[in-house]
């Protein structure tokens, strides 16, 4: 089980992240995610409860409450992960650099 990652596109690079988190199947929990844009891009968090399909899942912006499947702006995020067997980042924009650092949180 990895419950926590943190990985980087550097430049202009776009594509699915090699990190994969894989949540504690036995446990309610959710993942914090923390986005870095160096300038502009687009991040989607994908989760999958078959480990193989996945779909964008619902970001939540811990800054003001809004929701998203596609995170566009810095900042720190929610995704709910109970029940699912991955998540893993995709990034489909990257104007100069994409940090992403995520953890599961138990609860």
């Amino acid at each position: 089980m990895k419950n926590a990652f943190t990985f980087t596109f550097p430049g202009t690079t776009t594509g699915l992240a090699a990190a994969v988190l894989t949540p504690n199947p036995t446990v309610a929990c959710s993942i914090a995610v923390q986005v870095v844009l160096t300038s502009t891009g687009t991040v989607q968090i994908l989760g999958s409860v078959d480990g193989t399909n996945t779909v964008a899942l619902l970001a939540t912006n811990l800054a003001d409450g809004t929701t998203t499947a596609s995170i566009t702006a810095s900042g720190i995020y929610r995704v709910d992960a109970t029940g699912l067997r991955t998540l893993q980042p995709n990034v489909t924009a990257n104007g100069s650099g994409v940090s992403i650092t995520a953890s599961q949180v138990d609860g």
